[in-house]
């Protein structure tokens, strides 16, 4: 059985050279998991200002490992597949409307 998550990225980054000397960009990203009434919001990390994905809604494969005897989950955004899914984020665009 694959594992995958959805998500969707804002275009929001923040980028800078690191103190070895390298580019660097870590980049604003929701999951949408299962059970959790809002999404969940993440950073990951890209070594290149073209790794960084475009706005929209992705799908990814989750890897599993063991580290220390304790199981680990793991996604790498850049290896996303793009889909079309704009119902993602309806129930966090409704709660915004109702507070307003």
């Amino acid at each position: 059985m694959a594992l995958t998550i959805k998500f969707e990225t804002t275009g929001d980054n923040r980028s800078g050279i690191s103190g070895a000397g390298k580019e660097y960009h870590m980049c604003e990203a929701f999951a949408h998991v299962e059970g959790s009434r809002y999404p969940i919001r993440f950073e990951y990390y890209c070594g290149k200002a073209n790794e960084v994905l475009p706005v929209g809604f992705y799908e990814t494969d989750v890897k599993v490992t063991c580290k220390d005897n304790r199981l680990s989950f793991e996604i790498d955004p850049r290896q996303s597949r793009r889909i079309n899914n704009p119902t993602l984020s309806a129930a966090p665009a409704q709660s915004k409307a109702a507070a307003s």
